[in-house]
């Protein structure tokens, strides 16, 4: 309702209270949608009105509402219209404003007078969110000293919000899933899941439904990439009982759940490839590295290469924030990339290809475990999976799963066989199932099988990086490599000899080898091949 003055003063439906402290979260939707209506028609009357005054009081009294309520583009000439009038009395469409454009003159000149008795701590709060979120956008959610100076700050402000936000304002759920997408954009997964956890914790606001419905999203996600699918099917239980709000950020969450479903689906990639297709990609805003990895994941269990290539050449054509080797965002093509390198056996390929990825991103470190073991450098393999282990902010069932996956390998191959079975006793532990097999390579599996009790039972698996040529002897060299993509380029092999300096003799040798390795007797059969695998 409206009082004379024209304020908006919302009133709860009977027996419900817009302040849900103590309360369960299964709320009926079509009261929690009509609390956001009324308050998203009466801010659209009072702008219609240019009843400024009363606007910007009741922005500030409903902030969240009006943010996530309103379209974007109206939202932002409310705040500008509220700047220009002057009755911006905290500063807070300034800090709104700040979150719009960094360079929005409207912005500057706001920061609180240090000697106030009552600084605008809103206004400041604002800007140090708006300040985050361009650096995510902009694809640097990576942890640089500037990003990791400004979530200590909201970290420790955290504890003072509550004289300021009311809990129906919604800020204490709001924050926490910023930092947990900041921190899982960062590649700390294990720091993410605090904060959505935390986020979880508090009072679920109607009105505001989707920020707690988006908080258990993100979790499902989290543990779709980097989890086990039950604890995806048990957060996406939750987002189940949560209503769905007339709001522009509800697609987004939608498309979020949708992407950590296919997770769940990996091994069944014609499944899986049907739900990523289905996603509308703008939806997923920010989420889209996670989207790469699904379909990374996906199709290298399927053997898929030349597809997977094809699909990353596609996306890396449209306009992604990223930073090449800088974070989640500017690592998540080169890996998927070394992947389908070490699964040809192109080992030199596959090392430079990581020079472009993140060395602090957790997936750098894996692909980097698969390439030592790979090459046979087992005492090195030892050394990465030591170091990923060592790493507090990144601990999660899947990765520790890989870790041991590979030092599993290393021991077993270095005849360590004592050492090898105490690091699959620590996989058995931890309630490893058939699903977690993947990350084994064959041979670990079968001395698994024949030393351990209660090792699970192998069903229809494909190993998470599939080598399709039939062993190690059979993979050809990086020369050999050098010398396909040539004879790919239909150039003779006098043509081919020269550029790279060997005698006719030679490349004949050579070209002879890559013949009996793939199997083949001519260079069509050879190149035939070659695409087929997404070699070239």
């Amino acid at each position: 309702m409206v009082n004379t003055s024209g304020e908006l003063k919302v009133v709860s439906a009977p027996g419900e209270a817009l302040q849900t402290s103590g309360r369960a979260s299964s709320v009926r939707s079509e009261n929690s949608e009509a609390t956001l209506s009324i308050i998203v028609r009466q801010l659209e009357r009072l702008y219609e009105e240019r009843n400024l005054p009363v606007l910007a009081r009741t922005i500030e009294d409903h902030l969240l509402a009006a943010h996530f309520g309103l379209e974007p583009s109206i939202f932002h000439a409310m705040l500008t219209s509220i700047v220009d009038g002057g009755v911006d009395e905290r500063g807070l469409a300034r800090g709104m404003l700040s979150i719009f454009s960094a360079d929005n003159d409207k912005t500057k000149g706001c920061a609180p007078d240090s000697g106030s008795p009552d600084p605008p701590f809103s206004a400041e709060f604002m800007r140090l969110v708006g300040a985050i979120m361009k650096l995510r956008l902009a694809g640097r959610a990576h942890l640089t000293p500037e990003l990791m100076l400004q979530l200590d700050v909201i970290d420790n402000r955290m504890g003072s919000m509550t004289p300021l936000f009311s809990d129906s304002s919604g800020m204490a759920v709001l924050l926490p899933v910023q930092l947990g997408i900041t921190a899982l954009l960062a590649g700390e997964p294990r720091r993410a899941l605090d904060c959505f956890v935390r986020a979880q914790m508090q009072p679920m606001v109607p009105s505001l439904a989707f920020l707690t419905r988006d908080a258990y999203a993100k979790e499902a996600l989290l543990h779709g990439a980097f989890g086990r699918p039950s604890d995806v099917q048990r957060a996406l239980t939750k987002v189940d009982t949560i209503p769905r709000l007339h709001s522009w950020v509800e697609p987004g969450i939608d498309a979020t759940i949708e992407l950590a479903l296919a997770f769940t689906e990996v091994a069944d990639s014609e499944a899986a490839i049907k739900r990523l297709d289905s996603i509308p990609l703008h939806s997923l805003g920010e989420m889209w590295p996670f989207y790469v990895i699904a379909l990374r994941r996906t199709l290298c269990r399927a053997g898929r290469y030349r597809e997977l290539l094809d699909r990353l050449a596609s996306l890396e054509r449209t306009p992604l924030a990223k930073i090449p080797g800088e974070g989640v965002a500017g690592s998540v093509f080169p890996v998927a990339r070394v992947n389908v390198s070490i699964a040809k056996g192109d080992l030199d390929a596959a090392r430079h290809l990581l020079k472009g990825a993140d060395p602090a991103y957790v997936a750098t470190e894996v692909a980097l475990l698969d390439i030592e073991l790979a090459a046979g450098r087992h005492h090195h393999a030892l050394k990465v999976a030591k170091r990923i282990g060592s790493r507090d902010g990144i601990r999660m069932w899947k990765i520790d799963v890989w870790r041991i996956a590979g030092m599993s390998a290393a021991y077993l191959r270095l005849e360590k066989f004592e050492e090898a079975r105490e690091a699959l006793l620590l996989a058995l532990s931890g309630g490893l199932e058939s699903e977690d097999l993947d990350a084994f390579p064959d041979d670990v599996l079968d001395f698994a099988a024949s030393t351990i009790d209660g090792w699970p039972a192998r069903d229809g698996r494909s190993p998470r990086v599939v080598n399709s040529l039939p062993d190690g002897s059979a993979r050809l060299t990086g020369r050999e490599f050098e010398i396909l993509r040539k004879l790919a380029q239909d150039k003779s092999q006098k043509e081919i000899a020269n550029e790279i300096f060997v005698s006719s003799n030679t490349l004949k040798t050579h070209v002879k080898a890559i013949y009996r390795k793939l199997g083949v007797s001519s260079r069509e059969a050879a190149v035939l091949r070659a695409e087929r695998e997404g070699w070239l």
